[in-house]
């Protein structure tokens, strides 16, 4: 169902509300929708749905502890394996979100150790400015800190 959803988005006659039955669709998603919908968008042999999966996962947070290992798998093969720069840069930035949702620098630092030699510049690029802040931050901070610190100039 999730599909014929995007596609009669995707292909909706008036492209000035193609964005407002994106965030319509969004919301469903910020209220609870069933997290399986996002596998199926990030499993699809589409480019532009593994595409609408990542985004997804930008604009929401997974509190289902049966889902987080499935989404943060399969996001992490798009990043390492898709042919879509695109969806590699969404991947990634859905996995940093998921990261810091669990309030898990230790991982996000791992993470990003990984990521500081990808080919893709924003991708390097991000995960060399979290090294760097990780580096900087106080001694015993609190997660809370640490991300002030981290969002900081």
């Amino acid at each position: 169902m999730i599909i014929e959803e995007i596609l009669k988005i995707k292909n909706h006659p008036k492209e000035d509300e193609i964005g407002k039955l994106e965030n319509d669709l969004y919301n469903e998603f910020r209220g609870g929708r069933d997290r399986n919908d996002i596998l199926i968008l990030l499993n699809s042999d589409i480019d532009y749905m593994r595409y609408y999966g990542c985004d997804i996962l930008n604009e929401t947070r997974i509190n289902d502890v049966k889902y987080v290992k499935k989404i943060m798998d399969k996001l992490y093969d798009i990043l390492i394996n898709d042919i879509s720069v695109n969806n590699k840069i969404r991947a990634y930035h859905a996995l940093y979100g998921i990261f810091l949702d669990n309030k898990d620098i230790n991982g996000l630092l791992l993470f990003c150790e990984e990521m500081k030699d990808n080919t893709e510049p924003l991708i390097k690029q991000s995960s060399f400015e979290f090294l760097e802040k990780y580096k900087t931050a106080p001694e015993n901070y609190t997660f809370d800190e640490f991300t002030k610190h981290l969002f900081s100039r």
